[in-house]
């Protein structure tokens, strides 16, 4: 059995712009998410460390992500990974792997969360509208 599936909570790092691909103009938008860890030591010292991930949100769910978030802006994201792999302009050949938000839930706190969307409002987005080729264009 096999399962790609990526739980997420963090905060927004840029606010999000939008991008309209492929032939029926699907929206889309790139996220960044700071997600922290904090545990202590073998010494008992606090330890933190900040992990930076890239997430893309398709259709409504980027519709509603650049209306709603915000820089600071506390988020849970569920979805699955992705490996992008492309060719650049030097020849080298690049991958990255970055999370695909099926489902996105605005969670109370952080800085961006001023905004008139309801703390822990959820919204699910199939992805199934959007094309593997629309997807394959987007740079890295």
């Amino acid at each position: 059995m096999h399962m790609n599936h990526v739980f997420l909570i963090g905060n927004v790092c840029k606010d999000p712009e939008p991008r309209f691909v492929g032939p029926s103009q699907t929206p889309v938008t790139d996220l960044r998410l700071a997600c922290n860890r904090t545990w202590k030591s073998a010494k008992g010292e606090k330890r933190e460390e900040s992990l930076f991930i890239d997430v893309v949100a398709w259709a409504r769910s980027a519709e509603l992500a650049v209306q709603y978030l915000k820089k600071g802006r506390l988020v849970g994201i569920e979805g699955r990974l992705q490996l992008n792999e492309w060719t650049g302009q030097d020849g080298r050949k690049n991958q990255r792997i970055r999370v695909v938000a099926e489902r996105i839930c605005f969670l109370p706190g952080g800085a961006g969360s001023r905004d008139a969307v309801p703390a822990q409002e959820s919204i699910e987005v199939s992805t199934e509208g959007v094309h593997e080729e629309e997807e394959a264009r987007i740079p890295a």
